[in-house]
């Protein structure tokens, strides 16, 4: 099916937190077995979405269109979102590893990756600066780190090669260069397990009375 990019894009209207991100050199998961890299490099980032903030429903409900819009008859559940996963549950793996991912208890953790290197730009001093030439991102690489308020711009996908499901793609990535710091540990198995090794059990998808979880 044909990407509508209009209808299947969604551009933040409040600022998130970015998390663990990659996005000035695209990286690969590492296969736990053999420690080599698995699939293609990507640039990627994690946005904590927490249950309060004014675009966490708009953009499940946009991700779960383009689900209907692509399997109007399959159920929707949590299995065809990897791009999503319950902030609580990542917060209660990490404390089982003595890491401290406490930071995303109560949020929607969103996973948006792309092959080509997202458009990034900078507001500063109310000023917008568009980071258009590799000069003007290295110079402003310090202001997207983990932690600082963001509006991401996600294109929701559906994927079918594989396992099927919803894909997050990010396509623009707006800093404030504002927001507390995070001290971020090395705990991608954690934070990536709903990607790499299977999905979680709670569904951010579905409405409250449904998830079961107090979202």
């Amino acid at each position: 099916m044909p990407i509508n990019y209009a209808e299947q894009t969604y551009v933040f209207t409040a600022p998130v937190a970015l998390d663990y991100p990659k996005l000035f050199t695209p990286v690969a998961f590492k296969d736990k077995a053999t420690g080599k890299e698995k699939g293609e490099k990507k640039y990627q980032a994690n946005f904590l979405v927490p249950r309060d903030h004014p675009d966490y429903q708009p953009v499940i409900a946009l991700a779960n269109k383009v689900f209907r819009g692509t399997w109007p008859d399959k159920p929707i559940a949590p299995e065809w979102f990897p791009c999503f996963a319950n902030g609580d549950e990542l917060a209660d793996k990490a404390k089982l590893r003595n890491k401290d991912n406490e930071r995303m208890r109560g949020c929607l953790v969103i996973q948006a990756r792309s092959i080509q290197q997202p458009s990034l730009s900078v507001y500063e001093n109310k000023k917008l600066l568009k980071l258009l030439s590799p000069e003007l991102i290295e110079m402003n690489k310090s202001k997207f780190y983990a932690g600082v308020l963001c509006y991401p711009t996600i294109l929701f996908n559906a994927f079918e090669v594989g396992k099927t499901g919803i894909n997050a793609y990010l396509n623009m990535l707006l800093s404030t260069n504002r927001g507390e710091r995070f001290a971020v540990g090395r705990d991608e198995d954690t934070v990536y397990a709903h990607v790499t090794g299977g999905p979680s059990n709670v569904d951010p998808t579905a409405p409250k009375e449904e998830a079961g979880v107090n979202w």
